[in-house]
């Protein structure tokens, strides 16, 4: 069962819109899966160029045919404008962070030489704990019954230590 004339012509018509690129009506034939020939396949793109729905160029001996681009030259003048719209709106917003970042940069190395709130206060509660362990050592050492000896007397121990160990 062959399909009609006008079938065959939408068939033709949509392969090529859907290729979107230049064929001749050898590579229509060969590509498209209808049981079509050469001068059939032909005889359509003729007939769509004649109608004005797709292009037709001739190469030498050779007719390559094309889909038309359908496209609203208005609405794609338009949308180009909104896009250029949306790019300097991006650019703007591009430096602005990139402004921001800078600015925290500088911050952040501004604050690379200081010392953290919390790690002063862990130095400043070692330093307590450590001082609290010394008036502990100070008050131990005046609550035993120990003398202040003078520094002449403490060389004559350090000389009778010494003498001591070395002799025996």
């Amino acid at each position: 069962m062959s399909k009609s004339k006008a079938e065959n012509e939408k068939i033709v018509l949509e392969y090529l819109v859907e290729q979107n690129r230049p064929l001749s009506a050898q590579d229509v034939t060969t590509n498209l899966a209808i049981d079509l020939g050469k001068t059939s396949i032909a005889s359509i793109l003729e007939k769509l160029a004649s109608d004005n729905r797709i292009k037709e160029k001739i190469y030498g001996k050779q007719k390559i045919y094309m889909a038309l681009q359908n496209e609203d030259i208005v609405n794609t003048k338009t949308n180009v404008r909104n896009l250029d719209e949306k790019i300097i709106l991006s650019k703007a917003e591009l430096n602005r962070i990139s402004q921001e970042n800078l600015k925290m940069e500088s911050q952040l190395k501004s604050y690379g030489d200081k010392v953290p709130v919390i790690e002063l206060e862990n130095r400043i509660k070692s330093v307590q704990d450590e001082i609290k362990d010394l008036k502990t050592r100070i008050n131990s050492f005046k609550s035993a019954n120990t003398r202040v000896i003078s520094k002449e007397e403490r060389q004559k121990v350090v000389c009778f230590f010494f003498k001591y160990f070395l002799i025996h």
